[in-house]
């Protein structure tokens, strides 16, 4: 999905959330082949998106 239509869909939806990842490392060692996470890519994914998940279910009383 494009980068322009999830957050209109955040707007239209009142459930929908749009959380931007930031895992990358500069090492490259998070991918396996340049495309598919590592076991590392996928902990550097789980910790970038740790913040905005948390304040989300915070929203909802989930702790």
């Amino acid at each position: 999905m494009s980068d322009w239509l999830m957050p209109e869909l955040c707007k239209k939806y009142k459930d929908v959330y749009y959380v931007v990842t930031d895992a990358t490392a500069e090492d490259h060692e998070a991918s396996v082949d340049g495309t598919h996470p590592s076991d590392y890519g996928y902990q550097l994914w789980a910790k970038s998106i740790e913040k905005p998940i948390l304040k989300i279910l915070a929203q909802y009383g989930i702790r």
